[in-house]
């Protein structure tokens, strides 16, 4: 479990399966939400902003990340859900949103319309640990994370189809041919 500090620019760097990081910038909820991943499957890195947040995704690829609502500075929790949905290489990584503060169900729809999997309120964190680990469990299975980069080939003869596929056979590559 790692807590960088907030303008921290050695954030620790792992490829974990089930790497969730956890972006709120109050010290207290982002060490009780890691202190809830303690004795999962989970392991949990804990940032302050949108840009730490930013940092760690492009360097660890966590399979799920947990947003709070209302982050301070440039890039609030709501802009930060945005931009990760809009752009390609984020997009796949599940987003749940937590808030400290009651939100009404247009609110909340709000976010899911946004591409967030689902909400968690921060209220009473530990009555409510098993419904966040379940959430986290759906959501980590459904990370659709290519393991393998799709390629389409477009060559009618087969003996070339099979060259290719011989040469890319073991890679990160699947190809299928039209």
């Amino acid at each position: 479990m790692t807590t960088p500090a907030s303008g921290s620019s050695s954030l620790p760097i792992t490829s974990q399966a089930g790497l969730i990081l956890v972006v709120d910038d109050e010290n207290e909820p982002r060490n009780n939400l890691l202190r809830t991943l303690e004795d999962t499957e989970f392991r949990g890195v804990g940032v302050a902003d949108a840009v730490q947040a930013l940092e760690v995704i492009s360097k660890s690829h966590p399979r799920t990340i947990l947003l709070d609502w209302a982050l301070p500075g440039g890039i609030s929790g709501m802009g930060l859900l945005k931009a990760l949905k809009a752009d390609h290489a984020t997009r796949h990584i599940p987003v749940i949103m937590i808030s400290g503060l009651k939100r009404s169900d247009s609110e909340k729809m709000a976010v899911q319309r946004a591409g967030a999997e689902g909400f968690f309120p921060k209220l009473d964190l530990m009555a409510q640990r098993e419904y966040l680990l379940e959430l986290l469990r759906g959501a980590v299975a459904k990370n659709k994370s290519p393991s393998k980069w799709r390629l389409l080939g477009i060559e009618d003869d087969i003996g070339v189809q099979t060259l290719i596929r011989l040469a890319l056979e073991g890679r990160e590559f699947e190809i299928h041919f039209s």
